[in-house]
């Protein structure tokens, strides 16, 4: 085998590697359209900053939903803030410097958040990179996430230029569901095909 056949087998394996790891990940955009990710999400929790003072950094407030913030390396960002017209959700929300790295005490298999401008959101398992897409829009924009593959750690990055740093509204995450409730939810899904007949 000729150099040129290796590189060309070792990037169609890559192709395939990645498109198998991306196909796990279903996307839905526009505020318009949360509905879906919200019907689609099982027991999600919600994160809004609201009850927090203006300009605390946010770590481990909300440690007992299971969600931790973690700081840059350069230890500044992850500040609360007010203002309605940036957060129209709830006038409460988040500025990262560059990122805001979220990480979870079980796996995942939903996230979404609402947001203005832009995100870049990265999907990790442990160390492994798995997933990542980059959301543009206005002050209302939302982006959610659904995955037949578990993750425990997201990344919120700024877009390019990065000066204005990255915002979040709301976010909201589901973890990955207990067998007895994917029985549960079998088990009703034939009932209500069972009464249809």
């Amino acid at each position: 085998m000729g150099n040129n056949q290796l590189r060309s087998s070792i990037a169609v394996l890559a192709l395939g590697l990645s498109s198998t790891v991306h196909a796990a990940f279903v996307g839905v955009f526009g505020a318009a359209n949360a509905n879906q990710w919200f019907d689609a999400a099982v027991g999600f929790s919600t994160v809004a900053f609201t009850g927090l003072p203006e300009g605390t950094q946010v770590t481990e407030q909300y440690a007992s939903q299971g969600i931790h913030f973690h700081l840059p390396p350069w230890g500044t960002g992850n500040l609360v803030q007010a203002s309605e017209v940036m957060y129209p959700q709830d006038g409460w929300g988040l500025l990262g410097a560059e990122v805001i790295k979220m990480t979870f005490d079980t796996p995942m298999s939903a996230f979404a958040a609402y947001f203005p401008g832009s995100a870049e959101f990265e999907f990790y398992s442990g160390a492994t990179f798995l997933y990542s897409r980059l959301r543009t829009g206005d002050i209302n924009n939302f982006a959610g996430f659904t995955s037949s593959q578990s993750f425990d750690r997201v990344m919120m990055r700024a877009d390019v230029p990065v000066n204005f740093g990255v915002f979040a509204d709301n976010v909201y995450f589901s973890p990955v569901p207990a067998p007895s409730v994917l029985a549960l939810a079998a088990v009703a899904g034939c009932m209500r095909g069972a009464r249809r007949r």
